[in-house]
């Protein structure tokens, strides 16, 4: 039986599925700090969310020296999102995921639409 450290958990969720939207980096000094961000979701050529299907959202960090508030939701509308960042010595990844698993419609027809919005984050001393 082998102990795993609790900051060494990683994502179960299989990535590979979503399409990734990198954001631009934010920068955070190397001593750790918050990121305050607002994300709001809107397509193009009249793809419009379904207002009975179930829309969900979640914060997929990269270990558990990353924390936010809120860590899920299901309303789409200004998403605000408040996430903690370690001391750069002790990041493993250097970015956040908001993972969206939606469901859209157009006039003809209705698609589950699934990514990801990747918030990288740079270190620097100076920040």
């Amino acid at each position: 039986l082998t102990l795993k450290k609790l900051t060494e958990k990683k994502s179960v969720l299989d990535k590979s599925k979503y399409t990734v939207i990198n954001c631009k980096p934010v920068i955070v000094n190397s001593n750790g700090g918050k990121v305050i961000t607002s994300i709001d979701v809107s397509f193009k050529n009249d793809l419009k969310l379904t207002d009975d299907a179930p829309q969900s959202w979640l914060v997929d960090l990269p270990d558990s020296t990353w924390s936010c508030v809120p860590k899920n939701g299901s309303n789409l509308k200004n998403i605000n999102l408040v996430i903690s960042v370690p001391l750069e010595r002790d990041a493993k990844d250097n970015f956040a995921d908001i993972v969206f698993s939606l469901v859209t419609c157009t006039r003809e027809t209705c698609l589950p639409k699934s990514f990801i919005v990747r918030l990288p984050v740079a270190y620097s001393k100076d920040a």
